[in-house]
């Protein structure tokens, strides 16, 4: 059976930290209604925000040019992790 699901928000490094961080929780709250909608009971869910501080990718420059948003996209993301117990 599942005992907790952790839902972890992340942003690129465009713009300004705090907003990132605000993007990022917006994201894993997101997540965590929509699980909430699908009947995962809300005691299980636990909603975090990373802002910009775990990038998946990096990449070079820092104009905010299409080609850059492309390769950041990856950091722009929710991670879910189901933990069980026995």
């Amino acid at each position: 059976s599942i005992s907790k699901i952790t839902i972890t928000g992340h942003a690129d490094r465009l713009g300004l930290d705090a907003a990132n961080q605000i993007l990022s929780r917006r994201r894993a709250e997101t997540v965590q209604r929509y699980l909430a909608s699908k009947a995962v009971p809300a005691a299980l869910l636990q909603a975090y925000a990373k802002g910009e501080s775990e990038p998946m990718v990096n990449c070079s420059g820092d104009r905010p040019t299409a080609k850059l948003k492309a390769c950041l996209a990856p950091n722009r993301r929710v991670e879910v992790v189901v933990d069980g117990r026995e």
